[in-house]
């Protein structure tokens, strides 16, 4: 198996496991303050990093902070928008604008990487925004406002991060790569956490955006199970799978295989909960599978273009190295 079948499996599980924590990060940020949880899942995450991982950081070069620094903000960035959003706009709105990064990061590769995209790979791209738009397009959309334009900036925020990571994991240590961004999102977190906690005890009447951070800490058994099972699965192995698959994978293949998250949730859905999402739905399943599947072909790109293609790519990764 080459070492780019091996990163797309990798980045397969990522996919999965992104579906099956879904729930578990949605029913926290509803029962408790959004920013003190992503504080703790993130610091604890951070900790066994650093915990499993310390020894490679032994020789880390302040370029490698500043590239993993840069990482963090851009995941900090992402989750922050994405909550902020949900003031204002539905789940299902929020799910579906988060979900653009399928079509924006090919075109922010293209522009900033110079990377060049095969006719398979906008086919795919095409089908799996489609199968992404029956999947999540909610029915009832109602007006634009802020909480829309925050989770376009979200999705923007994932797509840096993905594009800079697919660059910056054929640079650096894996480890230390996720060590830093993990560590610079935890800090991030607590400082925003600390902020708003602070600024909730001095503001009268609250701001809207404010109020989610009222909750504090739950006091039930499932705050701390959650931070752990997401600090360990959602962020500990999804972030060493998701590093590891990005060096041999193109960033316009990792998130047309990351369109397939919401496939693999409705299924752990209906397997799980008994949840039939309707025709439409499962069409958008097959939609995304195919832009999956025709985005690894070379069904319409003649061989003499192939060749030309992967010796760009190679040239473009010399480069970039």
């Amino acid at each position: 198996m080459t070492r780019e079948r091996q990163g797309e499996l990798l980045l397969l599980t990522v996919a999965l496991i992104w579906a099956g924590t879904y729930s578990v990060d949605g029913a926290m940020v509803e029962r408790a303050s959004p920013f003190i949880y992503l504080s703790a899942r993130f610091a604890v995450a951070a900790a066994l990093f650093l915990l499993i991982f310390h020894r490679c950081l032994r020789g880390v070069t302040r370029q490698a902070v500043r590239h993993g620094t840069w990482l963090g903000f851009y995941l900090y960035l992402e989750f922050f928008l994405q909550l902020q959003g949900l003031v204002y706009t539905s789940p299902a709105k929020m799910g579906f604008i988060t979900g653009l990064f399928i079509v924006i990061t090919p075109v922010l590769s293209v522009w900033l990487t110079r990377a060049r995209l095969t006719r398979e790979n906008v086919l795919g791209i095409l089908l799996a925004m489609t199968g992404f738009g029956l999947l999540a397009y909610p029915g009832d959309t109602g007006e634009i406002n802020i909480g829309d334009f925050l989770g376009l900036g979200a999705a923007i925020a994932s797509s840096l991060h993905i594009l800079y990571m697919g660059i910056y994991v054929r640079r650096h240590d894996v480890n230390q790569l996720n060590i830093i961004q993990i560590a610079a999102t935890a800090m991030f977190f607590i400082l925003t956490a600390g902020a708003t906690q602070g600024l909730i005890r001095f503001i009268e009447p609250l701001p809207m955006f404010l109020v989610p951070e009222t909750r504090g800490i739950p006091s039930s058994a499932q705050f701390p199970l959650s931070v752990l099972y997401t600090a360990v699965l959602a962020t500990v192995l999804l972030f060493s799978l998701q590093a590891r698959g990005q060096r041999h994978v193109s960033a316009t293949r990792t998130v047309i295989i990351f369109s397939l998250s919401p496939v693999f949730a409705a299924i752990i859905s209906y397997l799980t909960l008994g949840d039939w999402i309707g025709w439409r739905g499962y069409v958008g399943g097959l939609f995304t599978v195919a832009g999956v599947m025709i985005s690894e072909s070379r069904i319409l790109t003649p061989a003499e273009s192939t060749m030309e293609l992967a010796h760009s790519v190679s040239s473009s990764d010399k480069e970039n190295a």
